[in-house]
């Protein structure tokens, strides 16, 4: 059993030579006793409730995980310790009739797995036994998905099951030494608790009080993998995976690196600024792509604009209505023509408008991502942290003019000249 994110299998282990790992596997032993008789029924269920026990004590206040029958029985490069779907689900009716979690089922045809929200309860059970030495693990660092290609609309996406080349092997090195460098810094998030959670459909609001886990010995067990795109390693490839990736954007606020405040500097308009930079035009300072006169005086507010450019972007095929799932889309555009809106868009940014219909998206980001891992590098040499964020990073404010200044350096050297705009925002 390993907890799923983004598609991806973690494995948490602790030291066993510890009272809480001692107390973790008879509590397992026990209740998978309750459920089979067979030794090895009862073995191959202890094993799984006491990683999922692992997984939630010493990892997040919730996670996501795979129920589906055909995908929990298939081993493969991206999830390598397989427990079957019968053991994952009394797992979780165990935890669930003792108070421990609550869960949500997920939905295959929305592509949803299942979120599993840990109840205060099943800490305090355990709280008793001490803290322990953790490992966490990810089993895949270089991520290759694609999509059934027969279908344009709501096409599934899966990992491709890629036989190693000189050239993934070296992304894979790259991104263990990626890993290494943020492991050499502490993260800590002073606003977030685990015993104040409360669900709100499949999204979880968490108090403004210290974080309190007596499990962690080291709160920093963050990894970073690469995601690429379409079955190939050129498009694509940004990092997931890490804490604060995943968690709200208005929960990083007020997390530490080292103990000290944080800010975040982010690339304003990426990747219509990529584009430009691609032609050797370079816009000012205060310049926002996505501020588009005709559509900000219909009242259409600046992430919907944002998300339907990259939708254009990122389409292969000619778009013909706001139909997608993106609910800042639909509601934002509501009432619009789909031609009045695309044309706005187009005419405003003329001079790339070839490149809307081509799928070019996934390829800026893939220059983006490699941008972001050079300047990672280039800041680890000067010893300054630096955890990334898509299209932005996030350092300690005492560094935040360095960091502003190797990124800018590093776009200009990748577009032959071009200058790019950062913005500057606090996390306290």
């Amino acid at each position: 059993m390993s907890i799923q994110c983004q598609s991806i299998s973690f494995n948490i282990q602790i030291d066993h030579n510890t009272e809480l790992y001692r107390a973790i596997h008879s509590f397992s032993l026990e209740q998978a006793s309750k459920c089979f008789n067979r030794k090895d029924a009862v073995s191959n269920m202890s094993k799984t409730l006491e990683l999922i026990v692992i997984n939630l004590l010493l990892d997040a206040d919730s996670y996501h995980i795979g129920l589906n029958a055909k995908k929990c029985d298939k081993r493969s490069r991206y999830q390598r310790d397989i427990y079957r779907y019968r053991y994952r689900k009394q797992s979780l009716g165990i935890l669930k009739d003792l108070k421990f979690i609550t869960y949500e089922i997920g939905s295959y045809a929305k592509g949803l797995e299942t979120t599993i929200f840990v109840n205060p309860l099943l800490l305090a059970y355990f709280e008793d036994y001490g803290t322990a030495a953790i490992h966490r693990e990810v089993n895949e660092l270089i991520v290759i998905r694609d999509k059934d290609k027969e279908h344009h609309f709501n096409a599934k996406s899966f990992n491709v099951e890629y036989i190693d080349t000189p050239k993934t092997i070296e992304l894979r090195k790259e991104m263990e030494l990626i890993n290494s460098m943020i492991g050499l810094h502490t993260i800590t998030y002073p606003r977030l608790s685990t015993s104040s959670v409360t669900n709100k459909g499949r999204q979880r609001d968490l108090e403004e009080t210290p974080l309190v886990t007596p499990l962690y010995t080291n709160p920093n067990h963050h990894q970073l993998y690469r995601v690429f795109n379409n079955g190939g390693i050129d498009e694509g490839g940004r990092m997931y995976g890490a804490s604060w990736i995943n968690i709200k954007e208005k929960l990083r606020f007020g997390m530490l690196i080292n103990h000290l405040p944080c800010t975040v500097i982010d690339y304003s308009s990426m990747a219509i600024g990529q584009l430009y930079a691609k032609l050797g035009i370079s816009h000012s300072d205060d310049y926002d792509a996505y501020a588009i006169p005709e559509l900000v005086k219909l009242k259409v507010s600046r992430k919907a604009i944002k998300r339907q450019v990259q939708r254009m972007l990122n389409s292969k095929i000619p778009l013909k209505s706001f139909r997608c799932k993106d609910e800042h889309i639909k509601q934002g555009f509501k009432g619009l023509d789909y031609k009045f809106v695309e044309d706005v868009i187009v005419k405003y940014h003329q001079p790339i408008s070839k490149y809307f219909g081509t799928g070019i998206g996934l390829k800026l980001m893939n220059e983006e991502a490699m941008i972001m891992i050079k300047t990672l590098k280039e800041l680890h040499k000067i010893n300054i942290p630096a955890l990334p964020l898509h299209d932005a990073l996030i350092t300690q404010s005492v560094h935040t003019s360095k960091v502003r200044e190797l990124m800018f350096e590093h776009y200009f050297d990748f577009y032959n000249g071009a200058c790019s705009y950062t913005s500057v925002e606090d996390l306290h």
